[in-house]
């Protein structure tokens, strides 16, 4: 049996999606490909077949009434591939979206995400210069400047990329019936010369992946075939009948010419500072899959020391060889084990930048005071930081039972009261324990008899940016007031 964690990275990700959106184990990824589509069959009240892992997926598919196709086998011909994966995850949304399935939502006891976006777009200010260069290109430059890395689709730019295989083979369909391609919006660095895509990057992601040469043995299949023959508009006697089924490599050269010499039109920022370009993501992320903050500022300053620094420690790499010690490493597995499935598009990530962004700021939204952290700290010195997120984090689930998580057995991480943990914990250390007025072990010993009902009392509360300040600043209040010897001690 195959372990989830070999599967390559984009698989890994799907499953995440698949058992959060299906409610599938409690929401937690199982441990083996083959348990995986097990517990989907189970859930969904399949016959579990004897006969290996790929006819349990088929089972899966006829009863989402999803046709079975060829792509939907792995290249070892023993397993599921991408493929599979998400068109599974697309057809169990649809149907819990249509109410045919019915789930328990795993991530109803977190926090309101609502509060995680911008109370407003913000403004850019007077100074801002909107005006933007205007070009017209085709898809074969485009692909080319790509390859040069003069254009830039982002760093670990696959971990971020989320458009199923439909949406995928849809914009090949429209660019193959001459339609126009929707505007991109780059920003460009004068210095480097380099040009980051700001919207439109998963239509120009989908572009690069369908035109990827067939990988090499061990690296991850990217590119992926148009349409089979079986489906309206690709049929015999059709329009797009010649290039049913076809990698580009394989597309007639009619196609092939029609798909390289497609026009693409480009409007180019120039040397915005970083803050700048955080709201112009914010005001055209208008795709279908909206960007989340913390992706935006995974594009905004992916070349901010900081950035670096928190992104590793998030373990966002997913490799050994990109930490930078072995703390970084032993943190990140632990943070990432309590987060489980919110670890999904850059949350864990996420969370280090609330974390971070709480215990320096004083007001606004979780985006908003993340990015002013990022802004008024860029030039702090990066492993006084990470030392500290490590230490805060390590004293965090020493000081308490229920460590980042709601209180309660098997409890499921919670992105409210872990901040509120994490930041009181840092005050304490920082302004009491480390100047020796008082031990971790009285602190501890005030969170087991107190921090449950305290929790339970923020859980009722409806939690938006008010609470988030107000009830961090009471919990550190209590800890304070009931913990510290008293003036006349």
């Amino acid at each position: 049996m195959t372990d989830l964690s070999e599967l390559d990275k984009a698989r890994e990700q799907a499953v995440q999606e698949i058992v959060a959106v299906g409610g599938i184990n409690g929401g937690v990824p199982p441990k083996t490909v083959d348990e995986f589509w097990y517990q989907v069959a189970v859930s969904m009240q399949v016959g579990i077949p004897e006969h290996g892992v790929l006819n349990m997926a088929r089972q899966v598919f006829r009863k989402l009434e999803e046709e079975w196709d060829d792509d939907y086998v792995a290249e070892d011909g023993t397993s599921p591939s991408l493929e599979a994966y998400e068109t599974l995850y697309e057809a169990l949304k649809e149907s819990k979206e249509s109410g045919e399935l019915q789930t328990t939502d795993v991530a109803s006891t977190d926090v309101d995400e609502s509060e995680d976006e911008d109370d407003s777009i913000g403004a850019v200010g007077r100074e801002f210069d909107s005006r933007a260069e205007t070009t017209q290109t085709n898809i074969e430059t485009t692909l080319n400047n790509i390859r040069k890395e003069s254009l830039v689709l982002n760093p670990d730019w696959q971990r971020n990329f989320v458009w199923k295989l439909k949406k995928q083979r849809r914009l090949i369909e429209s660019i193959m019936l001459g339609l126009p391609i929707p505007s991109l919006l780059l920003f460009r660095d004068s210095v480097s010369g380099r040009e980051f895509v700001i919207d439109g990057r998963q239509r120009l992601e989908t572009i690069w992946r369908f035109a990827s040469p067939k990988p090499k043995r061990g690296e991850e299949r990217k590119r992926f075939k148009t349409f089979p023959s079986k489906t309206e508009g690709w049929r015999e006697d059709e329009k797009l009948y010649p290039a049913a089924g076809k990698f580009y490599d394989d597309l007639p050269q009619e196609f092939k010419t029609k798909f390289d010499k497609a026009i693409m039109v480009l409007h180019t920022f120039i040397d915005l500072p970083r803050h700048k370009l955080y709201q112009i993501f914010k005001r055209y992320n208008t795709g279908a899959e909206h960007l989340k903050a913390a992706e935006i500022r995974n594009a905004v300053y992916q070349d901010s020391p900081l950035h670096i620094m928190i992104y590793r420690v998030a373990g966002e790499h997913r490799s050994d060889d990109a930490f930078a010690t072995g703390e970084e490493a032993r943190c990140a597995s632990r943070l990432r084990s309590i987060m489980r499935n919110k670890t999904a598009r850059y949350g864990t990530y996420d969370f280090i930048g609330r974390y971070f962004a709480f215990s320096r700021m004083s007001t606004g939204s979780v985006a908003n005071a993340t990015i002013d952290f990022m802004e008024k700290h860029k030039d702090e010195k990066v492993n006084g930081l990470r030392d500290e997120f490590i230490k805060v984090f390590d004293n965090t689930c020493a000081w308490y039972e229920h460590a980042l998580t709601t209180p309660e057995d098997g409890g499921k991480f919670h992105a409210f009261l872990a901040t509120l943990q994490m930041v009181s914990t840092r005050h304490m250390l920082h302004y009491h324990v480390e100047k020796g007025s008082v031990s971790g072990e009285n602190i501890q010993q005030y969170i087991a008899l107190n921090w449950e009902s305290f929790a339970a009392e923020t859980l009722g509360q409806k939690q938006n940016s008010t609470a988030f300040w107000s009830r961090q600043k009471e919990w550190i209040d209590r800890l304070e007031k009931n913990c510290l010897p008293s003036p006349t001690q």
